[in-house]
């Protein structure tokens, strides 16, 4: 493992509970207060938001440009979703990962204004237009590349989960369960490069605070 990246192993995180499993699997620290900064920055505009977790996989034999693609199809669908009426800024947090057959995928989490959006289905489906845009291959055999998006609905086993967490300002029991859940995006598990993973998030107005224990 990397020397610079600073993981844990605990269940807690600055207060709030970690998905590091009965394996109690290292997150890194650096996914987990990013996590946690876009979080309260988006409480601090709103107060109720929707957290949504999803994934992003791309076609069978493409390889994305870093993050080249996503970033801009994350950027596009915010400047669409501030046009809407009413309209509304989406925030987000996204890590790539490696996925066992050599390809990349990433790991997001979607933040949303509560009162102007009730799902997050609509916000995705903006997503995956403007993904498909970026990567540039569709139509292709006469189609788009339908579910390069897709809500984390159901677990590696099919079954279904739970994927979308109301959060209200100042409660910390809703706050704690969808920040749980995020942070399986911060688990290192064995199918991980030694590189680090690639993160980037929508930009905040809160500085990068000193994570606790270090």
């Amino acid at each position: 493992m990397p020397k610079y990246r600073r993981t844990t192993m605990k269940t807690t995180f600055n207060g709030h509970p970690i998905n590091t499993g009965p394996d109690k699997t290292p997150c890194d620290k650096r996914i987990l207060s990013t996590t946690e900064r876009v979080m309260n920055d988006m409480l601090e505009t709103h107060s109720r938001i929707l957290a949504c977790t999803f994934v992003v996989r791309f076609p069978q034999g493409y390889e994305p440009n870093g993050n080249t693609e996503i970033k801009r199809a994350m950027a596009e669908t915010v400047k669409e979703c501030q046009r809407e009426k009413p309209p509304h800024k989406p925030s987000y947090v996204m890590v790539k990962e490696r996925s066992t057959d050599g390809g990349s995928h990433f790991h997001g989490l979607l933040l949303l204004d509560k009162k102007v959006v009730k799902t997050p289905r609509k916000t995705l489906e903006i997503l995956e237009r403007h993904l498909d845009r970026a990567v540039g291959i569709a139509g292709q055999n006469g189609t788009d590349n339908q579910g390069l998006v897709e809500q984390c609905d159901k677990d590696s086993n099919g079954n279904a989960q739970r994927c979308i967490y109301p959060v209200h300002r100042g409660n910390e029991t809703e706050f704690n369960e969808a920040f749980y859940r995020a942070s399986y995006m911060a688990k290192l598990k064995d199918k991980d490069d030694e590189s680090r993973r690639e993160l980037f998030c929508s930009k905040t107005n809160q500085k990068t605070k000193k994570e606790k224990g270090q």
